[in-house]
């Protein structure tokens, strides 16, 4: 048997997902806070952690000092939050299944906070906000696309029209979020700050809202019925993340405080960001986040300038030629993103489902359900009649 027969093509795109973005090196920085009372992980020389059982620093979303924060009606987000049956659901779905999702997400966080932070103190939206839209919407993956075609970290399909973004534009982390906070302060003016409506409106669209409810401080349950199932998830869902972010340690949640600092390197060969995630060990959505491009499946190209996290450094200059693997792993990566040939938009049919496309264009290189997938940036398996796919054929 081959060694590239040996490698489960699953076990690699499981690989791949993201879902747990922790420092290879097990670094870690001491975070700060900062005068509005929310903790940066700043960009400081970082020390290494030896091995031992005593446990290293936890990162706090937010300082213990901006727990009491008032979200328009709501007094007490904090205390507001911890009796709410609903929320207490999600945020028990967060610690349970959703655990290693969130956990890979407060890592990409992590990286573009720097960059998100500022631009929603400068707006006035709360912070917390951001976090909980970005855990909920992408899982903070730049490149997610959902059935409905909403793009990027925001998931910004109509709104992101409306507002201006183009092409590329949705997977562009500071063009994107400065549109979507365009879009949010809108809301909070629509709906006087009742957060929950807000949230509503993001998720449901326009033309749906529920303006006459916006001085009712029980307005999403006085509107419940009368929304869709996924929305009645997706506020309180939203809602337990940022619960989560403000008392990590109450839920019993340890969350790595990763040294987020980057470095440019130039690429010697032509690259895909996928293989580099495989080459350096990391979570290849952070380097997609770190380096967004137009089109998913362009490759970088010989000579191009990258950013990698400073961590993996001595890494990528070991592996990139002398990975053991590294001609399997270019290999698969080749077959999930194949040289540009005629893309076919395909529209999802009744009884379709993504193995039953894949096995339709498999003559033109489609590797299976996982090809599909990456291709469109989708994170999960599930497809709708009328959704409209981007079929990769190589030739």
């Amino acid at each position: 048997m081959s060694l590239r027969s040996e490698i489960s093509r699953r076990h690699l795109f499981r690989c791949t997902a993201g879902t747990l973005a922790l420092s290879s090196s097990g670094r870690v920085l001491d975070a700060r806070t900062n005068q509005s009372g929310l903790s940066i992980s700043p960009a400081v020389e970082s020390i290494p952690s030896p091995v031992s059982t005593e446990p290293i620093d936890t990162y706090r979303l937010f300082s213990k000092g901006g727990m009491e924060r008032t979200f328009g009606m709501v007094g007490n987000l904090s205390e507001h939050l911890k009796f709410r049956q609903d929320v207490k659901r999600e945020i028990l779905y967060w610690l349970t299944d959703g655990r290693s999702s969130f956990l890979g997400a407060t890592g990409r966080f992590q990286f573009l906070e720097n960059t998100v932070r500022p631009m929603y103190r400068a707006a006035g939206i709360p912070e917390e906000l951001g976090f909980g839209l970005g855990m909920q919407e992408s899982l903070f993956r730049n490149y997610s696309v959902s059935y409905a075609n909403a793009k990027g970290i925001w998931q910004m399909q109509w709104a992101g029209r409306k507002y201006g973004l183009r092409g590329g534009d949705y997977f562009d982390i500071v063009k994107s979020t400065r549109k979507q906070l365009e879009y949010l302060k809108d809301l909070v003016r629509t709906f006087d700050q009742n957060l929950e409506l807000v949230l509503v409106d993001y998720n449901y669209g326009p033309g749906k809202r529920f303006r006459r409810y916006r001085s009712d401080p029980n307005a999403f349950r006085r509107i419940y019925h009368r929304i869709p199932r996924q929305t009645r998830r997706f506020v309180p869902r939203i809602l337990a993340a940022i619960a989560i972010g403000i008392e990590p340690e109450r839920y019993g949640l340890f969350i790595p405080t990763l040294d987020s600092r980057t470095i440019k390197i130039s690429i010697p060969r032509e690259i895909h960001h996928l293989e580099l995630g495989l080459l350096l060990g990391v979570d290849h959505w952070n380097l997609g986040n770190l380096n967004p491009r137009t089109n998913v499946r362009a490759w970088f190209k010989e000579g191009e300038t990258v950013f990698i996290p400073k961590v993996n450094e001595a890494t990528y200059h070991k592996n990139i030629d002398g990975h053991p693997l590294r001609k399997e792993f270019y290999q698969f990566v080749a077959d999930v993103y194949p040289s540009p040939g005629k893309d076919i938009k395909y529209t999802v049919k009744r009884g379709d489902n993504l193995s039953s496309v894949a096995r339709e264009f498999q003559e033109c290189g489609v590797q299976g359900p996982q090809h599909i997938m990456l291709s469109n940036g989708l994170t999960s398996t599930v497809i709708y009649p009328g959704q409209q796919l981007t079929i990769p054929c190589a030739e």
